[in-house]
């Protein structure tokens, strides 16, 4: 213990590489070793700790053993750019690249270990990471550090609506977490605010009365509109700073959308902005503004929507036509994939009609005409990058369901694209065909997403 003490208040000059390796050996207890929920774990680069355990002798990492040929010298200065991605924006934030592989390019350490370490050798950046529990299968979960967290930057918006320039905070998620999970962070900064505020008036260490302070002051999330949401099969790095530059538009997140994990929005990489809006006086200052307001009133030709069929199902649908009569507006619906046969009038303030993606199925199978057999295959550029059909070979189509979620997974597509696979191609193999599977599903992935 007194070593311990010692060494975490001297540098590396001052302590040896023994009383390093004890201790470093004294942190790092079983109980510390056991990956655990909420845990912070640190990344740091092979080749630095690797050369840390040769010159310290250090033991108790199985990963890595002391190399008897090589020379034992210091280490250094800890250097993590190796593992970095270049990320430009406003809210600079740390992300590791997304090539690479533990051991072989880095390892993954106790923040407690990590801290030691950068007290005696200095050097970074820090990248932490906190330990999830992730579903496996249906049945079992184990838990993983979130190596490639989803950051946001939260703002708050100025007497006009506006969003402020600086972010009220800056948190890493995890793919799985929620926007409800991102609702009740939000509403506990609220709440200290409101301690913090009270204690100043009061003079009070602990002020009471304030468990309902969140509920109490109202707010809506906004976040962006498809448009600038990040794609990130399409993301350059080099490019965040200019999108950042562009004008954000904003979309009002509605109370169905929270249950949504963060993973399906594919945000950039680098930190992604959400507004908050706190209601003032009873009224809300962005009515009015994209997203806000009445959005039955901003409905035209062209708008989509999700509708409320003759047999109770609701389905994506387009305005076809808006019209006045007896004092009502009228709205011409055509339900998206379907004949024009279906189309209908429906008033404009019933309860059929909802926000788009707010109560229709995005997986509802559509496309039927009205004499209910399969719609045409439609040629043509897809207005979606990465949205292309397959035709069927025979019997092909559970291939090609299974293709379709392959390319659907951003971060394999992503690896693909970017011709990352190529240098790891095992052509060798001689139960394999030479790496041309693989080499033919990647051109297939660049066709797909290309522009």
């Amino acid at each position: 213990t007194n070593l311990l003490r010692r060494t975490m208040s001297e540098s590396s000059q001052s302590v040896s590489a023994q009383e390093q390796k004890e201790a470093v050996e004294a942190v790092l207890t079983d109980e510390v070793k056991k990956l655990k929920e909420g845990d912070t774990w640190c990344f740091v680069s092979k080749k630095w700790f690797a050369r840390w355990i040769n010159y310290s002798q250090c033991e108790s990492f199985w990963e890595v053993k002391p190399d008897s040929k090589a020379e034992v010298v210091s280490p250094g200065e800890i250097d993590n750019s190796p593992l970095l991605m270049e990320v430009k924006g406003k809210y600079p934030v740390t992300e590791i690249r997304r090539d690479l592989q533990e051991i072989r390019d880095y390892f993954t350490i106790p923040e407690a270990v990590y801290d030691l370490l950068q007290k005696w050798h200095k050097g970074g950046p820090k990248i932490s990471r906190i330990a999830r529990s992730q579903t496996i299968d249906v049945v079992e979960s184990k838990v993983r550090i979130v190596k490639h967290p989803i950051h946001l930057a939260i703002l708050e918006n100025d007497n006009k609506g506006n969003p402020e320039e600086k972010a009220v905070m800056v948190k890493a998620y995890a793919p799985v977490d929620s926007l409800k999970s991102v609702r009740e962070d939000i509403k506990n900064m609220i709440m200290e605010e409101k301690k913090e505020a009270k204690s100043s008036e009061e003079g009070e260490a602990e002020p009471e009365g304030l468990d309902d302070a969140a509920d109490a002051v109202k707010f809506r999330i906004w976040i962006p509109v498809e448009e600038n949401k990040a794609e990130i099969l399409e993301s350059d790095p080099e490019d965040v700073e200019n999108e950042c530059e562009k004008e954000i538009k904003w979309q009002l997140l509605e109370e169905i959308q929270e249950g949504m994990e963060l993973g399906t929005f594919n945000f950039k990489p680098g930190a992604t902005p959400i507004l908050i809006e706190r209601q003032k006086d009873g009224k809300w200052v962005r009515d009015g503004k994209e997203g806000g307001g009445n959005w039955r009133e901003e409905l035209k030709t062209g708008s989509k929507l999700d509708v409320l069929d003759t047999v109770n199902t609701w389905l994506a649908a387009t305005v076809r036509d808006v019209k006045e009569e007896e004092g009502k507006r009228q709205i011409l619906i055509h339900y998206d994939g379907y004949s024009a046969d279906w189309d209908e009038w429906v008033v404009g303030d019933s309860d059929r009609l909802a926000k788009k993606d707010s109560k229709a199925d995005k997986h509802t199978s559509r496309g039927y005409s009205s004499s209910y057999s399969y719609s045409a295959d439609v040629e043509g550029v897809s207005s979606t990058r990465g949205i292309v059909g397959f035709r069927n070979l025979g019997n092909t189509c559970f291939m090609n369901s299974t293709l379709q979620c392959m390319m659907q997974t951003p971060w394999l597509s992503q690896y693909l694209i970017e011709n990352l696979h190529v240098k790891e191609i095992n052509k060798d193999n001689p139960l394999g065909h030479n790496g041309r599977i693989a080499e033919e599903y990647g051109r297939l992935v660049q066709k797909v997403w290309s522009s």
